[in-house]
């Protein structure tokens, strides 16, 4: 019933997800029943990945908008070649982010009586087993790239390639900025 949030298909009569993640939080929870829980009070495994998607995905559709904004911002400052304002966009994306999922993932804990010490328990515990640890990260990358309907059309040698491309088109604009700062005088490098 909630393959969708690692990128399976919603079933056609499903009711379609509520516009606000927190209702959705709330309804993907219930949909999903019961969250089990250990005699510690940690969260038993599969309802653990349940649990990590619906806060994740929430998480994720929270930060949609703040994201369209800063995708303006940082191509603005990408086409001013400001590089500062550049990197402040793009850390002040990454701060958002990460508050929206924590938000959701506490909203979520809320709803099923999971408190802040036994949730970082069950993190913990999961954390440590190095195969969970994997499956776990395999999971919140299916999440996200359902969450973002990201569709993987290319291979994994188009990716590398694309990355590498990237990596030496900022090398070389980091190179042609150091000749420049060494062939500039002193006051003109205080001013860069």
């Amino acid at each position: 019933m909630l393959n969708y949030l690692w990128g399976g298909e919603r079933p056609a009569d499903a009711k379609p997800e509520n516009e606000d993640p927190e209702l959705a939080i709330r309804e993907a929870m219930q949909l999903h029943g019961e969250f089990k829980k250990t005699k510690e009070g940690t969260l038993q495994w599969k309802d653990f990945l349940v649990f990590r998607a619906i806060a994740t995905r929430q998480g994720i559709r929270s930060f949609a908008a703040y994201r369209t904004e800063l995708k303006q911002r940082s191509l603005a400052a990408f086409r001013e070649q400001n590089w500062d304002l550049y990197k402040e966009i793009h850390r002040e994306g990454q701060r958002e982010y990460q508050r929206c999922v924590v938000l959701s993932t506490q909203r979520a804990a809320e709803w099923i009586d999971l408190d802040q010490e036994h949730f970082l328990l069950t993190v913990r515990k999961f954390m440590e087993d190095a195969k969970k640890k994997k499956e776990l990260e395999e999971k919140d990358y299916q999440v996200r790239l359902a969450a973002e309907k990201i569709e993987l059309t290319k291979t994994e040698e188009d990716y590398i390639k694309a990355t590498k491309f990237r990596y030496v088109q900022e090398l070389e604009t980091m190179r042609a900025l150091s000749k420049a700062a060494i062939t500039m005088g002193k006051e003109a490098q205080d001013e860069f």
